[in-house]
């Protein structure tokens, strides 16, 4: 095997069997293609797709001649769309039978394909593409092979350009079909098909014809049967060979403008592989609005198509109507927006930045309120019911007895937990004994059994003028205050809530001495609140539209959807945030801020503590 300098084969010696054919200069074209965009190496795995007719049989002819010249393994994969009357299961016998004289595995799949697209809801040529696409993915990497062949030839270019054209596609999609597209490779893009189907009746070579390309009901089809036709009639046959040099010329300014965006990336401090690695984790992308507004306006155009390349895949369906529509939110500050893209892809625009969801990794439901567009009317005028999709955490019993000093295991709570305060219970049990009792006899005529239940809020009030617990009961963490003095345990509850995968401990301590520093200092998951401005029962639940509360150290109300922005804290993070809500409104956004009305003050007795863990 020989060399070139720059470690290419050199397929123009030594290959007399290739000069044994007629009309050889379309291989020698082919081989020209692979060296081009270095589609092979020595010892690759190569996947065929073959469906029978003269594209891919003509392929898998010119591989079998070069395979020993790269040291190839090849394959190959066919699908029986089981369509035609039974013509394509005639088609899968042939390439078999192809396959078997070359010495060729073959990995073959027989579906219904035209149920399978009505089931997608798709139509039949789009939906056959998808599904050998990812049939191809799934032999390839089942059987580490390298490299997959597809038999697009410069005919299939030519369409896919005029498509594009059709559709307002911009310089990607007017670009067409890569040569080269990850492991994907065609080495076919630059050879007519009427050069290939004149190479094998010259030798004799059998192929397939599948009929439904001679009509015109789909898009491609009409392309291919009516337009291209009528302008080679207009302005002669010379006139493709033009375009395929133009779609060329457009490629090569393609790749200019990626290299443009790709420093773009760099100036962020981020590559393409690391977008694609956050896409694929996470499903989506964030990129700063700074950098599209100081970008010329075609930049700014390549950019937003290139970043929903990066998270749809492809640009399919995606238009320079689309772009903009985008363009016209990329500005800062302002109005939020969002707007659907196609299959599933969505853009959004917040504060400072802007936003592609692929909606097939990311749960839209969590993101956004349920079939409202965001920026449309700011979601809504009015507020939804505060317990609508909430979980009761601490409820009306729960509260009387945390306050009666009753120790309450709900949910996961660990042993260790466990033994510590029931050895308290021990030690105090004569002590609170006494103060139940006192409770009970104070209270008698709150705890009648004629269901009229009284304000929880004032009775509340009550016990907690009437419980004084044992200085020896101390928190699991002893809390210092400047003085060195404690708030002092009276009782604690463990709940794990399932729903939101969540773990909460719930204490009520009385304040000896009030030290604002000590407060204004909690951790973000902890939350220090005076109870007798909580209406029980209290409940967790994630934000709603509408929601809004006074943010500790304000004076005024605020969205909790402006407080979010402020915060920084981006949609698809806001589905993790727990709000936790009395009777008449929010008293925490958790690991966020308490509200203002629920503060502990110097006037405070007795806090409700909340952490999240």
């Amino acid at each position: 095997m020989k060399f070139k300098e720059n470690k290419k084969f050199n397929f123009f010696k030594d290959l007399n069997i290739i000069n044994s054919f007629n009309k050889v200069d379309i291989i020698y074209d082919l081989i020209k293609t692979i060296e081009k965009y270095d589609m092979l190496s020595s010892g690759d795995c190569v996947l065929i797709s073959i469906s029978g007719g003269p594209d891919s049989v003509f392929l898998t002819h010119v591989f079998n001649l070069i395979k020993n010249k790269y040291n190839l393994k090849l394959y190959a994969f066919h699908l029986d769309h089981l369509t035609r009357n039974g013509q394509s299961t005639k088609d899968a016998a042939f390439v078999s039978d192809l396959c078997k004289k070359y010495s060729i595995t073959l990995f073959s799949e027989k579906i219904d394909v035209k149920r399978w697209c009505t089931e997608k809801k798709i139509n039949f040529q789009e939906g056959a593409r998808l599904l050998r696409k990812s049939l191809l993915e799934k032999y390839s990497n089942e059987n580490a092979i390298n490299k997959i062949a597809i038999a697009h030839n410069a005919d299939d270019n030519l369409e896919t350009f005029f498509m594009n054209l059709i559709r307002g596609a911009g310089l990607r999609g007017l670009s067409a079909i890569k040569p080269v597209s990850g492991k994907i490779i065609r080495p076919l893009l630059y050879i007519f098909k009427k050069d290939i189907t004149d190479f094998l009746i010259s030798n004799n070579i059998s192929f397939c014809v599948d009929r439904t390309n001679l009509e015109s009901k789909y898009f491609r089809n009409k392309i291919r049967n009516r337009l291209i036709p009528f302008m080679e009639s207009e302005f002669g046959e010379g006139f493709k060979n033009n375009i395929v040099k133009a779609i060329e010329n457009l490629k090569l300014a393609n790749d200019y403008v990626d290299k443009e965006i790709i420093e773009i990336f760099k100036k962020q401090n981020i590559s393409v592989q690391d977008i694609a690695e956050v896409i694929y984790n996470k499903g989506f992308i964030k990129f700063p609005i700074l950098n599209i507004i100081n970008s010329d306006d075609f930049l700014k155009t390549a950019l937003i198509f290139k970043l929903i390349e990066l998270v749809k895949g492809s640009l399919k369906d995606i238009t320079l109507e689309n772009i903009t529509d985008i363009l016209k939110f990329c500005y800062q500050k302002g109005e939020n927006k969002k707007i659907n893209l196609s299959d599933g892809i969505f853009f959004v625009k917040e504060g400072d930045f802007i936003y592609f969801y692929d909606g097939k990794k990311v749960n839209l439901n969590s993101l956004f309120i349920s079939g409202k567009n965001f920026g449309d009317d700011d979601f809504s005028k009015e507020n939804k019911n505060i317990f609508d999709d909430g979980i009761i955490v601490i409820s009306e019993d729960d509260a009387r007895s945390l306050l009666a000093g009753e120790k309450i295991f709900k949910g996961n709570l660990s042993s260790k937990n466990k033994d510590e305060i029931e050895n308290k219970e021990k030690n105090n049990k004569e002590t609170k004994r006494g103060y139940k009792e006192k409770n009970k006899e104070e209270n008698k005529e709150k705890y009648k059994e004629d269901n009229n239940e009284p304000d929880l809020r004032t009775d509340l009030t009550i016990l907690n003028n009437n419980i004084k617990p044992d200085n020896d009961i101390k928190p699991k963490n002893s809390i210092k205050s400047e003085n060195n003095l404690k708030p002092i345990l009276i009782s604690e509850i463990n709940k794990t809530i399932n729903e939101l995968d969540a773990k909460i401990n719930i204490k009520v301590l009385n304040i000896i001495n009030y030290d604002k520093k000590f407060f204004t200092q909690a951790e973000k998951n902890e939350a220090y609140m005076d109870i007798n401005s909580i209406k029980f029962p209290v409940v967790v639940r994630n934000w709603h539209a509408g929601d809004s509360f006074i943010p500790l150290g304000l004076n005024g109300e605020k969205k909790l959807q402006d407080f979010f922005i402020d915060s920084g804290i981006t949609f698809h993070l806001r589905k993790k945030i727990f709000v936790f809500c009395d009777l008449e409104k929010i008293i925490w956004v958790g690991n966020l801020r308490i509200d203002d009305r629920v503060k502990v003050s110097e006037k405070t007795k007795t806090i409700l503590y909340l952490r999240l863990t």
